[in-house]
C-alpha cells in the first residue's frame, strides 16, 4: 500500500426545471474534483497496489431530460 493522504473532494451541483402545460424539462450539471484519489496500480511483478494520483482528478457531469 502506497498511500499518505487522505482523499479530499469538492463538488458543485445545480439544476433548473421548467415546466409548462405541454412538457416538463429539466437541465443540470455537476462538477468533482478529487485531490489525493485512491487507485489500483501494479508492481513489476505483477501485484495491485493500492496508491494515489498525483494529479488532482476532475469529473463533469451534464444532462438534459425533457418529457
Amino acid at each position: 500500500m502506497n498511500v499518505s493522504e487522505p482523499e479530499r473532494s469538492t463538488s458543485i451541483n445545480y439544476s433548473l426545471n421548467f415546466e409548462n402545460a405541454l412538457w416538463v424539462s429539466t437541465l443540470s450539471m455537476a462538477h468533482t474534483s478529487v485531490k489525493d484519489l485512491a487507485t489500483l496500480e501494479h508492481n513489476t511483478l505483477g501485484v495491485p497496489v493500492l496508491s494515489q494520483l498525483k494529479e488532482t482528478a476532475r469529473v463533469l457531469a451534464v444532462d438534459f431530460s425533457a418529457t
